[in-house]
């Protein structure tokens, strides 16, 4: 048998190749192909060489491995340095993984080309483990943020780490045994102490906060855990706990608590209400006052029921602004009417802004209600304001961690799995990317920049992230880490933990929040703001008081500027303190106040609301305030500018009357002249024409006279309807017969379209008639010669349609929203000379809203005529009520008889004429011209009827009438008053007087004959 060196070399290698079982030689092409596959490497491997000579070598790494090229880069590097050293775990036929420590070595020729390579490797999975874990282990619980300690089953500490070591600044030995408790702050000590022995005498779970002394000295907050190690048996055997410093968080707690303090001292000090919604603004939440101002309950106000409290007039309108705010994502900013809890609506402005995320989108809207009543009466208001705050903090879970730098693999517990919302399917790690696209996009580069640093300055490395949960969406963490180096100073690992911090960054969101929306209200609202400190003197008795805190408006009401941290006696020279009695008072009894009082030495009004800051009695009160100097001058300059209102009212209602008065009283006599003329004699016809025509005028000046007493009554609230229940259809007849003599004379065609069934209305009839007359007067002037005029009634479900519709001139529609204006004229500038006084619509639209009804007018243009319609409210009545009301009206009326008549006027021609009419008439009649005459006349003659003006020389027709109706002998006269003077006033003072009739001049004929008939049925 041959010796080794006897053998060829090749020979020798071979067998090397085929019996080496410790190790796997495998040798490689220059790209990577598997050439040859020893006998070890197929032991480690598990495949054989038919299976994979001819390979690439990459079918040995594992996957995460191959994305990244980690075989290209091990060659790459070969190539460059002659060898690559290859410690890492791949991957074997059956698909498990190992751990292995070998190189991969460049072969060369004598010309020193690089021909191939040749990777010799072994298992090194064993002690990859233990290492790893003892040195997991020593870094994990120097890198935690706690301070890691642990003791004997009896309670005496043993061990702590360096963060303990470091917080308190102290060594272990004397932290050890129960040299801990002496860092504990001297009044937490005693219940520590209990509670760490009641856990070991009862095995449970330590946790308890308590005061720990820091290495500076300062006691800060920490929370304080224990866990007990128990043997097989179930036997306490040590304790392993932490310490976590919640200073931070504690002191959040108690700056929140005063915040919120403050808030709600400037709410109980405002007089605003506030309000708050959801996002989309169809729900409002519960606002304590808003509930106190309407009266609704916290039920009625419930999703969109707050809004059954604005005007029903105004709800339309703040509904559509509203609705662009929360569209537009802007302002919402309106005034409307508000129900007050009293029943009364009060005039608010209401203001909203939206409240935003991060990413910009709606949070919520706040907004407010100012009563603004007193602003809408005197142009200026009170604004009040509240907001309301809320805090919530949570705690989160710690995970550990260890990124192993060399081989690039991440490993974590549990805690980091569920954190990172990451699966753990072995023991073995994940390729840190798997963590980092967790990640918030925009802190990716971050991270990466912030372990590089920490690597390369061999700093600890910790930063807070964004991480992405599928369950809670997008997390805060506070990741920490150590970086541990080989002797020779690579890098090899990071070792650390990853700490739920998103509750604590919600509790600082919520306060910044919180204090953004006080800044913004304290910064915004109109009233001014002050927080004062009363100082007092020896007895108690506040004397003078220091500004603590004050908003701009405070500063641009009062004009005191710069006064945070100064007493009042110091920014005013003389100040007047007859204020802080009020403010002593409310310090001391916790009541809040509200009062007005002029300052001396501002010279100005204010509106003073004073809230007790604290439930106890102190020295600190918060002010709210506002100049209402301008209001109380409007004020007063309101109530002279009523007074003289009044004044001219009066006055003009006094020239209207004699205006009347003056031009009725020569229209008197011409109209009993043209009556005496129609009934003596027979005329030619041209003359026939001109006395047709000079009725005509006269009618019209009569006319007008009306209009304007009418208008005046209406405008003083004087006017009053006679009231009854009146067929509209004899009402639009007898308004025909007055419009029916100037239709005819322009030859237009009268189209008449009234409904069948009879109409009851409960108007006054001579008013309505005056309505539509005016209608039809105004169609027949306004249409040229020849037109067409239609007037119709229709029923429409419960109300009555007017229409008067003509084919004339037409209205241009800039025009008709003001045609019922008073001194608008239909048609001015269209060369009509048909017009006048522009008041006729104005009476129309005045006197049919009277009624209850309303009046539209429509024409499509110039020269294409118009329509005016009327409605009015209808009344239902039974047939034989309306049979016995036409019965009633069919009556004939008694058969005429002479009456003994007395005429008493200081108009000569006007007693002349009326004389010369009633004789033709067949009554017997004398004629007097004063007071004093007419009444001896009446005692001697004894008359039927006794005609008397008013206005007389002497004695005036009222004392004629007293007189006459004191003497019982002549009671059965019947007086009549003639006058210029016709308006509710004159009719009254007639009434009483004793006339038992009031004609207004000109009387007509007709209404003389009316007279005369009501007195012959008497006789």
């Amino acid at each position: 048998m041959p010796f080794l060196d006897q053998l060829p070399f090749d020979q020798r290698i071979r067998l090397v190749f085929d019996h080496l079982q410790t190790q796997a030689l495998i040798t490689l092409n220059i790209d990577g192909t598997i050439v040859d596959w020893s006998f070890g490497a197929q032991s480690l491997f598990g495949w054989v060489p038919s299976e994979v000579i001819g390979k690439q070598v990459s079918v040995l790494f594992t996957a995460e491995d191959v994305a990244v090229a980690v075989p290209q880069n091990e060659m790459q590097l070969a190539l460059k340095n002659g060898s690559a050293p290859g410690v890492r775990w791949h991957i074997r036929k059956d698909g498990s993984r190992f751990f292995a420590d070998g190189v991969l070595t460049a072969l060369k020729l004598e010309d020193g080309s690089i021909v191939g390579f040749v990777k010799n490797l072994r298992e090194a999975t064993g002690a990859l483990q233990l290492q790893e874990s003892e040195a997991k282990f020593k870094a994990m619980v120097n890198a935690t943020p706690h301070m890691v300690w642990s003791a004997l089953a009896d309670g005496r500490g043993d061990y702590c780490n360096e963060r303990m070591t470091d917080f308190t600044g102290a060594s272990v030995s004397e932290l050890q045994g129960h040299g801990w408790a002496t860092f504990v702050y001297p009044e937490d000590r005693t219940t520590a102490g209990h509670t760490w022995m009641h856990a070991i005498r009862t095995g449970t779970p330590l946790s308890i906060q308590f005061r720990l002394r820091s290495g500076s000295g300062e006691y800060r907050w920490v929370l304080c855990r224990g866990e007990p190690v128990r043997d097989n048996s179930g036997r306490v055997v040590r304790w392993i706990g932490t310490y976590t410093d919640i200073h931070e968080q504690k002191m959040a707690q108690v700056t929140l608590a005063e915040s919120e303090e403050l808030f709600r001292s400037l709410v109980n000090a405002t007089s605003q209400i506030l309000w708050r919604c959801e996002a989309n603004g169809e729900s409002m939440k519960d606002s304590p006052s808003w509930r106190a101002f309407t009266g609704q309950s916290v039920e009625e106000m419930r999703g969109s029921g707050w809004q059954d409290s604005i005007h029903p007039e105004d709800r339309e309108l703040a509904a559509a602004a509203w609705s662009k705010a929360i569209l537009e994502r802007s302002t919402y900013e309106i005034e409307y009417r508000l129900k007050h809890v009293s029943g009364q609506y009060r005039w608010t402005r209401a203001r909203s802004v939206p409240l935003l995320n991060s990413n910009g989108s709606v949070r919520e809207w706040i907004g407010t209600n100012t009563d603004i009543t007193g602003k809408k009466q005197t142009e200026l208001a009170l604004k009040e304001a509240h907001f309301r705050l809320e805090a919530i903090l949570s705690a989160g879970d710690i995970g550990t961690w260890t990124f192993d730098l060399v081989a690039n693999r991440m490993y974590g517990d549990a805690n980091l799995a569920r954190l990172f919302d990451v699966k753990l399917s072995s023991d073995e790690g994940l390729p840190p990317e798997v963590y980092f696209t967790k990640l918030h996009p925009d802190d990716v580069e971050f991270e990466r920049q912030r372990r590089e640093h920490a690597i390369n300055h061999r700093q600890p490395y910790h930063e807070i992230y964004r991480v992405r949960n599928s369950e809670s969406g997008w997390r805060f963490l506070h990741i920490r880490g150590n970086v541990e180096y080989a002797k020779d100073g690579t890098p090899l690992w990071i070792a650390g933990v990853a700490l739920d911090v998103t509750a604590l960054k919600a509790a600082e969101e919520k306060l910044r929040r919180r204090e953004e929306r006080y800044g913004a209200l304290f910064n915004a609202i109109d009233e001014g703001f002050y927080i004062i400190e009363l100082i007092h003197d020896e007895s108690g008795c506040a004397v003078d008081y220091r500004f603590l805190e004050a908003n701009p408006a405070a500063e641009k009401l009062s004009g005191l500027r710069n006064v945070v941290g100064k007493t009042l006696s110091e920014v005013v020279s003389s100040p007047t303190l007859t204020w802080l009695d009020n403010y002593d008072q409310v310090a001391k009894t916790g009541q809040s106040m509200r009062f007005i009082d002029y300052s001396k030495v501002l010279s100005r009004w204010f509106d003073i609301s004073v809230t007790r800051l604290g439930n106890e009695p102190g020295r600190q009160v918060a002010l709210l305030f506002n100049d209402i100097t301008e209001q109380k001058r409007n004020e007063e300059e309101l109530q002279r500018l009523a007074a003289d209102l009044s004044q001219i009212n009066r006055r003009q209602r006094e020239f209207l009357a004699t205006l009347a008065h003056e031009l009725r009283n020569p229209l008197a006599p011409i109209r009993t002249g043209l009556d005496l003329l129609n009934v003596a004699m027979d005329v030619p016809e041209p003359i026939a024409k001109v006395h047709e025509m000079m009725n005509r005028q006269v009618d019209h000046l009569v006319h007008l006279v009306n209009d304007l007493l009418d208008l005046a009554r209406i405008n003083s609230g004087k006017i009053e309807l006679k009231r009854d229940r009146h067929l509209l259809n004899e009402i639009m007849q007898n308004a025909v017969e007055v419009s029916l003599p100037l239709i005819k004379e322009r030859r237009h065609e009268l189209v008449i379209d009234l409904a069948e069934e009879p109409i009851w209305l409960d108007a006054d009839k001579n008013r309505l008639g005056q309505v539509i007359s005016n209608l039809l007067t105004n169609a027949a002037k306004y249409t040229p010669e020849g037109g067409r005029i239609i007037l119709s009634l229709q029923r429409e479900d419960d109300a009555a349609a007017i229409r008067v519709t003509d084919n004339g001139i037409g209205i241009a529609a800039e025009e008709q929203s003001h045609l019922f204006q008073m001194f608008s004229q239909v048609g001015r500038g269209l060369g009509q000379s048909q017009g006048g006084l522009g008041i006729g619509l104005n009476l129309v639209k005045r006197l049919t809203e009277k009624h209850g009804g309303s009046i539209l007018v429509s024409s499509p243009g110039v020269g294409l005529g118009s329509t005016f319609t009327i409605r009015l409210p209808v009344e239902q009545r039974d047939t034989d009520v309306v049979h016995a009301y036409r019965l009633e009206r069919s009556q004939e009326p008694t058969t005429a008889v002479p009456l003994n008549i007395v005429i008493a006027d200081d108009n000569r021609d006007a007693v002349e004429l009326l004389k010369e009419l009633l004789v033709l008439k067949g009554h017997t009649v004398t004629a007097t011209y004063d007071g004093k005459s007419a009444l001896m006349m009446l005692k001697e003659m004894h008359p039927d009827l006794a005609l008397l003006d008013i206005g007389m020389p002497g004695m005036d027709g009222y004392e004629v009438a007293r007189a006459i109706r004191s003497e019982t002998q002549l009671q059965d006269i019947v007086l009549a008053a003639v006058t210029g003077w016709g308006n509710m006033e004159d009719r009254s003072k007639s009434r009483e007087a004793g006339f038992d009739y009031h004609l207004t001049k000109p009387v007509s004929y007709g209404a003389i004959l009316e007279v005369l008939t009501k007195v012959q049925n008497r006789k």
